[in-house]
């Protein structure tokens, strides 16, 4: 099914949706007011759905009018991001995508960030700054990056946090420690030999829900070695220091394993965050590229999928 829908159609509802008036939105507009009413019963007929009710309080929309909102709107802004990266790349002035992300995140989410984005927008340079999620939630917050990949929980009510999968956080210890024969570890054990964690400035929200998951579960937390990178958390196993705990999808070096914790469920969630202010559709959709790379995909980001589909229908 196509629909003969015109990019001003949609900036005409708009702005009566946002106007909530066809006077406002008409002057909003620069268009008569009979024009602008004649350009949405175009609208309305081409989708054989009313959008709007004129009541005497003014517009409201209908059910069918408030799924449409979003959809018209988040396609005006894809339209105006085409605009301006041909307009860039011509001039020659297309700014580089800063992309954030933490050493603890997946690497192969970090590739598909960055495939998916050179496919969105070809020929743009995509820089990778790699920092705590802690930093990295503050440089968005700050402009000084368009996005990043962090742990949650990160703090910010300045920022969209789209989570994208969520995975196991489990023990990691050597292959030659005896513990190691045992399909789970048993509390106690994990208490006595728990001693390697990731630094705590490197998110310190996520580092404190850890703790006190661990200490809920009766296991007391008494860390001697802090870690800031994977790699560091490995050798200081190697090295005898402790055991320390790791993303289910790490790839471990040769002599280590990793182990659950009897009756203690401990996951680890990754976030795709940008600026609230700034939201941008091409966000959105690198979001839901991201989660379904990792098959684990959210809830919260399956709408997302279905806004998509009926965005490629319009």
């Amino acid at each position: 099914m196509s629909f003969d829908i015109e990019f001003r159609h949609l900036s005409y509802f708009v702005a009566v949706a946002e106007e909530g008036s066809f006077t406002k939105a008409a002057t909003r507009l620069h268009v008569s007011q009979p024009n602008l009413t004649k350009q949405m019963k175009q609208l309305e007929g081409t989708l054989s759905a009313p959008l709007l009710l004129r009541e005497v309080a003014g517009i409201r929309l209908t059910p069918a009018g408030l799924a449409f909102l979003p959809l018209a709107t988040r396609l005006l802004q894809m339209r105006d991001d085409a605009a301006r990266t041909a307009s860039a790349v011509h001039l020659g002035r297309q700014s580089a995508f800063r992309l954030g992300y933490s050493s603890f995140n997946s690497r192969g989410l970090l590739k598909e960030a960055v495939d998916a984005y050179r496919e969105l927008r070809p020929n743009t340079e995509v820089e990778q700054i790699n920092e705590g999620s802690a930093a990295l939630a503050r440089m968005v917050i700050d402009g000084k990056l368009d996005a990043a990949l962090v742990t949650l929980p990160v703090g910010g009510n300045q920022l969209l946090k789209q989570r994208i999968c969520s995975e196991r956080y489990l023990v990691c210890l050597r292959d030659d420690d005896p513990h190691a024969q045992a399909a789970k570890l048993s509390q106690r054990c994990v208490s006595a030999h728990l001693r390697v964690f990731v630094s705590r400035t490197q998110n310190p929200l996520f580092s404190k829900a850890i703790e006190r998951k661990l200490a809920a579960a009766g296991i007391q937390v008494n860390p001697t070695h802090f870690v800031s990178t994977p790699n560091e958390m490995q050798f200081q196993v190697l090295a005898g220091n402790g055991w320390g705990l790791v993303h289910e999808s790490l790839k471990l070096d040769e002599g280590l394993v990793r182990r659950p914790v009897e009756g203690l469920s401990l996951r680890v969630s990754t976030a795709f965050i940008s600026p609230k202010n700034q939201e941008h559709p091409l966000f959105a959709l690198l979001a839901f590229r991201i989660a379904a790379s990792c098959g684990n995909a959210p809830p919260e980001l399956k709408k997302l999928q279905t806004e998509a589909s009926q965005t490629k229908t319009l």
